[in-house]
């Protein structure tokens, strides 16, 4: 089973992260055809995105303590030292690989029309995309952002940067000033109900779909602010 097959990582992070390594290897200051750039562009991100599906495929076949940096050189055609122009280490591809899972659903979001319902928009593509995975490749996924403590830590940061994320997403679709406020109000609030989720998930040994959980909770929020406006 290739998770980032499964889990498909976003072009666009593939794309600013080839740029980026680009720029820091590119040593000799030549002046370079925008032809050129372009072929060079794409054969790292082909290069990025094959690193990674070889690493999480010899993640989920072996486990990630087994799994050498050789070993995912090997399997993705490169050498020891090229794996290093990429990623510091394991830990750090993990991260790149767990920071675009969510990049599909972002950009739904921001391909969306403009006639739905911010949080409902939101509820929409996140239960689409979970209701394609079977919950056994969530619990994977999951599973190997806690195995060590600093992928733990980069998990429970995530959500910081998720709602940043989707705070842009949403002004896609709603570019006014105005709806700033309201815009970031309902970025908080739906990050704060998936976590709650995971949560839940988490508490209950993940035997249900995410996404049941996710629907429960969501199902909280939506009778908590009516309490509000109650009171």
């Amino acid at each position: 089973m290739k998770l980032s097959k499964i889990f498909a990582l976003s072009a666009n992070i593939i794309a600013l992260s080839a740029k980026l390594q680009g720029a820091m290897v590119n040593t000799n200051q030549q002046i370079d055809s925008p032809a050129t750039l372009g072929l060079r562009e794409q054969k790292r991100r082909d290069t990025y995105l094959r690193i990674v599906d070889a690493g999480m495929s010899l993640f989920v076949e072996h486990g990630y303590h087994a799994t050498t940096l050789d070993a995912i050189a090997e399997a993705a055609a490169i050498s020891r030292r090229t794996f290093f122009s990429y990623f510091a280490g394991k830990e750090e591809l993990l991260v790149a690989w767990h920071r675009g899972c969510w990049s599909p659903l972002l950009e739904d979001i921001a391909a969306a029309s403009r006639d739905n319902v911010p949080f409902q928009l939101i509820h929409r593509v996140f239960k689409e995309h979970l209701s394609r995975h079977a919950n056994d490749e969530i619990v994977a996924m999951e599973e190997l952002m806690h195995i060590t403590e600093k992928l733990r830590m980069s998990f429970h940061a995530s959500f910081m940067e998720w709602e940043r994320a989707l705070l842009q997403a949403l002004t896609m679709v709603w570019p006014e000033p105005e709806r700033r406020s309201e815009l970031r109000m309902v970025a908080t609030l739906w990050v704060a109900t998936f976590r709650s989720a995971m949560e839940e998930w988490q508490a209950n040994s993940r035997h249900l779909h995410l996404a049941q959980h996710l629907e429960e909770a969501c199902d909280l929020c939506g009778r908590v602010l009516a309490s509000m406006k109650k009171s």
